[in-house]
């Protein structure tokens, strides 16, 4: 073995240890997300889905645009406040119209929000209707 292959078996632990921390970080500047210039999230809002939630499919659009599906999400009433489940939705400007659907109840709920002002929005289902309120705090769960 020659001195140079000697030097970089003896380096393979860093190596691989620098990169599975830097695959756990989101790859640096190689994510779908532009990390600066034109078209860089600004901002973020954090959509909180809280009661009335059983096994659910729910879909969130920004300004019509759809940026998220998930489920089944159900409320978990273990911790409060309720939740069923969060997302973390960046932007790229500050006041948008959000949009939550939920098909399998085939119903929508909509918003317009300032997320410099209301970072959150709670979501919830009640009465046959999807209700969304804009909030000051993000409360910690616990």
């Amino acid at each position: 073995m020659r001195v140079w292959q000697r030097k970089c078996v003896r380096r393979l632990p860093a190596i691989l240890a620098a990169v599975a921390a830097w695959v756990l970080t989101g790859c640096g500047t190689m994510s779908d997300e532009p990390r600066s210039g034109e078209g860089a999230p600004m901002s973020s809002v954090r959509v909180a889905f809280t009661d009335g939630f059983e096994g659910d499919t729910v879909v969130i659009r920004v300004d019509g645009r759809e940026v998220t599906q998930h489920g089944p999400i159900t409320t978990r009433s273990d911790v409060s406040p309720p939740l069923a489940w969060s997302a973390d939705i960046p932007l790229e400007r500050d006041v948008v119209a959000l949009e939550v659907a939920v098909p399998t109840k085939g119903a929508t709920g909509s918003i317009r929000v300032n997320v410099k002002e209301f970072p959150q929005v709670n979501v919830s289902f009640s009465g046959g209707r999807v209700e969304l309120r804009s909030s000051r705090l993000i409360p910690s769960i616990g």
